[in-house]
C-alpha cells in the first residue's frame, strides 16, 4: 500500500490535492533507481495534464551527460506526439549540434499539407538542389538541340 492514499467518489473532487502559495512545487515525486517519479493512468481521459498561463504546460528534460530523452510519446495506433497552436508554431524543433527534426516512416518520412518554405540549402540524396537545377537546365538544352 502507498504511504499516502487519497480517494474521492465525486467527479469534481480529486483524490489528492496539493497547493503551494509561496512559489514552490505543489506536488513533487521522486524515485530512486529505476522507479518513476510521477505516474498518471486513465482509461478514457488524459492521464497526465499540465496547464499554464505563461509557463510550460508540460516540461521534460534529460541530464546532459546521459542518453535519456526529454519527452517521449508513443501511440501504438494513434499519434505518438502532437503539437498544435492557434497563432504560433505547432511544433518547434532546435538542436545546437545535431539534426532539428529526424523522421523515419513506414510510408513516408514526412508529409506536408500546405506550402513549404526552405530558408537554407536543400539536399536530395547527397546532391544540392542547385546542382539538380543545373543538370535539368543542361538536359533541357540538349533536348532543344536534338529537336532541331
Amino acid at each position: 500500500m502507498a504511504a499516502l492514499t487519497g480517494v474521492s467518489a465525486a467527479k469534481d473532487q480529486p483524490g489528492v490535492y496539493g497547493t503551494n502559495d509561496a512559489g514552490g512545487d505543489a506536488v513533487f515525486g521522486q524515485a530512486t533507481a529505476s522507479g518513476r517519479g510521477v505516474v498518471g493512468v486513465s482509461q478514457d481521459h488524459t492521464a497526465v495534464e499540465g496547464n499554464t498561463v505563461n509557463g510550460m504546460g508540460v516540461f521534460g528534460s534529460a541530464a546532459p551527460d546521459g542518453a535519456g530523452r526529454g519527452v517521449v510519446g508513443v501511440g501504438w495506433s494513434g499519434t505518438g506526439v502532437e503539437g498544435s497552436s492557434e497563432t504560433g508554431s505547432g511544433v518547434w524543433a532546435v538542436s545546437g549540434q545535431g539534426v532539428g527534426i529526424h523522421a523515419k516512416g513506414g510510408q513516408l518520412a514526412g508529409y506536408f499539407d500546405g506550402p513549404v518554405e526552405i530558408t537554407g540549402n536543400l539536399t536530395i540524396q547527397g546532391v544540392s538542389i542547385q546542382t539538380w537545377l543545373q543538370r535539368i537546365i543542361a538536359l533541357e538544352a540538349r533536348v532543344a538541340v536534338l529537336k532541331k
